[in-house]
């Protein structure tokens, strides 16, 4: 069975990697009528908007605040049962749609998601992603798998069964989906697989400053969402 994916792309000011991001999809080995690329723009000063239709994705302008939104934005858009989302920094491998439409063959997945590896090769960045994907590893043992925002799609009847993104967070909304499809649908709905990777910026890891900063807020998002099952994140600094 071949399932239809709408992918969701949220976007602000990424003129210079964007369209990477979308001849990475354009050039995925699924058939192009069995997909949609959505680019959600938030407002961009510059020509994102310009590249994403030339390069045959459908752009929306988004007026409302922070990625949480834009992401519940496209997905209202998108006209396909299962919806994939990337963000427009990210450079998806050339199987990654078909990855997508094998792990939903399973019935019992509602959501799955990816590995995530930085573009830049460098000690911090490649060291940063490895000890996060353990990270997601070990909270898939324990029954508390979770997923990048960048690199991960679920049933479109399965996000608005759960009331969709929560547009409150302006951060870690990615993690309070996951935590609310597990609550919903049970520990083995949601699935962590290094068979979905992708390629992102490494920006917000190149700073040690920065990169400080990114992982104390990790920490408190983790602490609130995921333990406390608070709807509660910090704010994330946009670094370009």
């Amino acid at each position: 069975m071949i399932n239809k994916i709408s992918v969701v792309i949220p976007a602000f000011n990424e003129s210079k990697i964007i369209g990477d991001c979308i001849n990475a999809l354009n050039n995925q080995i699924y058939d192009k009528s069995d997909f949609e690329i959505i680019v959600v723009d938030g407002n961009s000063s510059d020509n994102t908007e310009d590249i994403a239709k030339n390069l045959g994705a459908k752009v929306f302008n988004f007026t409302g605040n922070g990625v949480s939104g834009a992401r519940q934005f496209g997905a209202k858009k998108a006209k396909y049962p299962i919806i994939a989302f990337t963000d427009a920094d990210t450079i998806t491998a050339k199987n990654w749609l078909e990855s997508i439409n094998i792990l939903f063959q399973n019935k019992n997945i509602v959501c799955c998601g990816g590995v995530g590896m930085p573009i830049k090769k460098a000690f911090l960045p490649e060291t940063a992603f490895y000890v996060t994907h353990v990270f997601y590893l070990i909270n898939q043992f324990f029954g508390k798998p979770l997923i990048w925002g960048y690199n991960f799609a679920i049933r479109k009847s399965a996000l608005d069964a759960i009331g969709g993104f929560n547009e409150h967070l302006p951060s870690s909304e990615d993690w309070d989906v996951a935590i609310r499809v597990v609550k919903k649908y049970g520990k083995k709905s949601l699935i962590y697989t290094n068979k979905l990777k992708a390629k992102t910026s490494s920006r917000k890891l190149d700073n040690v400053k920065v990169l400080f900063k990114y992982t104390r807020d990790g920490i408190v998002n983790y602490y609130n969402i995921v333990l406390l099952g608070r709807m509660k994140s910090t704010k994330i600094d946009i670094i370009r």
